[in-house]
């Protein structure tokens, strides 16, 4: 694999543009649980498992994806991602009955997983400078994630959460448009990264890094479900100041993914990755013994800043590891992470129905005591001199 490929501005573009999509599709779901608690009847154990069927069918499509992704190309994954997702989405603001939803909340977490994946192993193809690319790919899904919940949280108020996903599904279908009129059909990226075999051997060396990007990322997913309707509960707000809530955690998110890409040229990526759960679990606590609104979106602030780097860097240090079998690699951290998005909201759901929302922060810091635990577990990425974007070798 070449040891520092430079993209052009369209080639980053294009990489960032089904990440977009995904952007709207994750950001918005604090949003519109409540909507689908409402149309469908569900108790909140329930609308746990409306988050837990969008990750299911990501983490499966993803666990394919790595043994599949090189055959395939990312590129043409990419183009079919699309699709997918959008139709999956229109397909479940369509459905009036229970039956069929949990297949359409499948078809979502599968459009999710080829989109995301595919962008993700294209910038973790580029050798040394993949922190620097894996930085922007991750900041704009950020960027963008920033100011969903506040246009759901418009359109939801308006109209309905049946709206809102149909606006997204042809924001999925404009994107397509946008990546073929400049990609073709993605064939042409297919021989641009490397051929990856071994998934076993980077699942194997890298267990402990995609353990921890499961803790880590399901505490940003707990947040990301449950941060609107938290605010509620814990402090009786209403609907439009509880939309803040997810927007404080992605506003967080945001700088936390800035941050990060300067903080690779100076720590090592494990250094970073232990540094972030102790700062996830200070903010947290803070939120919990403050119990404020204001103390809430500054700690959930901190809570994304902290999280943020589980992505870009998790991808970034198990590539290093692995450095032939980056498709893999990057992969397994896209599908570690999907489930945790997937399981640990799930398990707040739960304990939210039996002991109210107070209970969110014992579960998040058990999660964040276990990717802690998981990360000063895993081993260094190789020395090897100090390139562009690199924490310098220094593990």
């Amino acid at each position: 694999m070449p040891e520092d490929i430079r993209l052009t501005p369209p080639q980053v573009s294009v990489r960032l543009l089904p990440f977009l999509a995904v952007a709207w599709t994750r950001a918005s779901l604090a949003i519109v649980i409540p909507g689908f608690i409402a149309t469908f009847d569900l108790s909140i154990a329930e609308a746990g498992r409306v988050v837990m069927g969008i990750e299911i069918g990501s983490f499966a499509t993803m666990i394919v994806l790595a043994f599949a992704m090189d055959r395939l190309g990312p590129g043409r994954v990419m183009a079919w991602g699309l699709p997918v997702l959008g139709l999956a989405l229109l397909a479940t603001s369509l459905t009036t009955t229970t039956l069929l939803l949990p297949v359409f909340l499948l078809a979502i977490g599968a459009g999710i997983a080829l989109s995301a994946s595919a962008s993700n192993t294209l910038m973790a193809s580029t050798g040394r400078r993949r922190t620097i690319y894996l930085g922007w790919l991750h900041m704009s899904f950020s960027g963008f994630s920033l100011v969903v919940p506040l246009v759901a949280g418009y359109i939801v108020a308006a109209y309905d959460w049946q709206t809102f996903y149909q606006v997204l599904a042809v924001i999925a279908i404009l994107i397509l448009l946008g990546y073929r009129a400049v990609e073709g059909t993605g064939r042409r990226q297919t021989a641009t990264v490397a051929r990856m075999q071994g998934a076993g051997e980077a699942l194997r060396r890298n267990l402990a890094i995609y353990l921890g990007v499961f803790f880590l990322v399901g505490v940003q997913g707990i947040l990301m479900s449950w941060s609107y309707m938290y605010a509620i509960d814990r402090h009786g707000v209403e609907h439009a100041a509880a939309a803040v809530a997810p927007a404080s955690v992605w506003l967080g998110v945001l700088a936390g993914r800035a941050a990060n890409i300067a903080a690779a040229r100076r720590f090592t990526l494990k250094t970073i990755m232990v540094a972030s759960c102790l700062l996830t679990m200070i903010a947290f606590m803070g939120e919990y013994l403050l119990s404020s609104y204001w103390a809430t979106l500054t700690a959930f602030a901190g809570v994304g800043f902290g999280v943020s780097g589980a992505f870009q860097h998790g991808t970034a240090w198990s590539s290093e590891r692995t450095p032939g079998e980056v498709g893999a690699a990057s992969t397994f951290v896209m599908a570690a992470a999907a489930l945790g998005v997937g399981v640990w909201p799930w398990l707040v759901g739960l304990a939210a129905d039996a002991f109210g929302f107070a209970s969110m922060t014992p579960v998040a810091m058990a999660g964040l005591l276990l990717a802690l635990a998981s990360f000063a577990a895993a081993g260094p990425a190789p020395r090897r001199p100090a390139g562009i974007g690199e924490a310098g070798g220094r593990e």
